[in-house]
């Protein structure tokens, strides 16, 4: 089984640098690498759930019941938020 942040990666979800920072900080500090890239604001929840679901070669569903459309509208607003940090980290460089 491949590692979550392979997986990550290999999605296109985190980069190979964002990666090597969230195994440093889990290395000293024991948490769970899919929180330590979600509470940085590199992955949203759905993603790593998803993840995490492809890493054990399962399919998700989450368009079902109450809250229909919500792991979207998270996706969405994820997406936007970290789109505008990439844009103002390059203007900033």
């Amino acid at each position: 089984m491949r590692r979550i942040g392979e997986v990550l990666v290999s999605q296109g979800l985190l980069t190979d640098e964002e990666l090597e920072s969230a195994l440093t900080h889990q290395e000293s500090n024991s948490v769970p690498l899919g929180e330590i890239v979600v509470d940085r604001g590199w992955v949203s929840r759905p993603a790593l759930l998803r993840a995490l679901a492809a890493q054990r070669d399962r399919e998700l569903e989450f368009e079902r019941g109450f809250g229909s459309g919500l792991f979207a509208l998270l996706d969405q607003r994820h997406e936007l938020r970290r789109s505008l940090e990439i844009d103002a980290a390059s203007n900033a460089a």
